[in-house]
């Protein structure tokens, strides 16, 4: 009959038990999940962020420099540019980068450069020069003959302040774009990775704390106490149990009647790792035996 009650309760125990290293593991991941994500959602922030002031960075510097260099103004008051000036221009784009294209235009929207040798000479396209024409710098989205661009557009004065053109520095949206793609496929496998490290760890700490419990859960573990007290307090025998290091870990209602201790006071009863009977002053009633416990042949404690 014990056996037909015990054996549900333990596997209720048990049951317990893995639903309670479940949940810590479920809380452990879960936390770990959100601040992980809160994190990598900042740093991701913070990259693309980063990434587009270096690129904007990138095409104003390159704009302002050209606007204000001599062999550009050159091109404009001559209205073409020379072979020397084209090859320049061609291993400025090429060096550059996230730099697709370089256009220099006059007033009449005539390029006069273009990383597209074949539209050298023909009119510029996007709509978004009016700006520049009036002595403006800004960036622009607009569509030109190579799609979508990000781009930076600046006048061209000359010595006397009058406006010759405009510079257009652009990075296609393809470009930009796949640049981008490529910060979020690496951000996917850090996480990854780390989302891989938190789920060990999280089982690690599961594993912990149910070693920590013996495998019981808490309100198991405190049941098991208070019954193992109420066991130890119906014997009429006193029960003393000290460590390796003379550290009283347990004593029942009897041994405190019959030693006339509290169990705070009862450091030096038993500090030895043979058996012997104590003469300690103020056991008024009986002498105590001191047993040591031993495990593998090692002194564990005594009792």
């Amino acid at each position: 009959m014990e056996e037909n009650i015990s054996a549900p309760e333990t596997q209720k125990s048990k049951l317990d038990s893995s639903r309670l290293f479940q949940q810590i593991f479920l809380c452990c991941s879960i936390t770990g999940t959100l601040l992980l994500g809160f994190a990598l959602g900042i740093t991701l922030h913070f990259s693309i962020s980063t990434f587009q002031t270096q690129l904007d960075d990138m095409l104003k510097t390159t704009a302002l420099s050209l606007a204000d260099s001599a062999m550009v103004r050159e091109a404009y008051h001559q209205g073409y540019c020379t072979d020397e000036m084209i090859h320049y221009f061609d291993t400025l784009v090429d060096t550059a980068d996230n730099m697709d294209v370089l256009t220099l235009s006059d007033c009449n929207l005539i390029r006069l450069y273009h990383v597209n040798h074949a539209l050298i000479g023909e009119e510029f396209v996007g709509g978004d020069q009016g700006d520049a024409l009036a002595g403006k710098s800004y960036f622009s989205d607009a569509i030109g003959t190579l799609g979508l661009q990000h781009r930076f557009l600046t006048p061209v004065r000359g010595t006397d302040g009058s406006i010759l053109g405009f510079i257009t520095v652009s990075a296609t949206m393809t470009c930009i774009n796949s640049l981008k793609k490529n910060i979020f496929s690496t951000y996917f496998w850090i996480a990854l990775v780390l989302f891989l490290a938190l789920g060990i760890i999280s089982g690690i700490i599961s594993l912990m704390v149910r070693r920590m419990l013996l495998g019981f859960t808490p309100q198991g573990l405190a049941n098991t106490y208070l019954t193992q007290s109420e066991m130890l307090d119906s014997l009429d025998e006193g029960v003393v149990f000290v460590d390796p290091k003379g550290k009283v870990q347990l004593v029942n209602q009897a041994a405190e009647n019959i030693l006339c201790f509290q169990p705070t006071q009862m450091h030096s009863i038993c500090d030895s790792a043979h058996p012997r009977r104590n003469d300690a002053a103020g056991l008024h009633r009986r002498k105590p035996f001191h047993l040591p416990a031993q495990c593998a042949g090692k002194y564990s404690g005594a009792g």
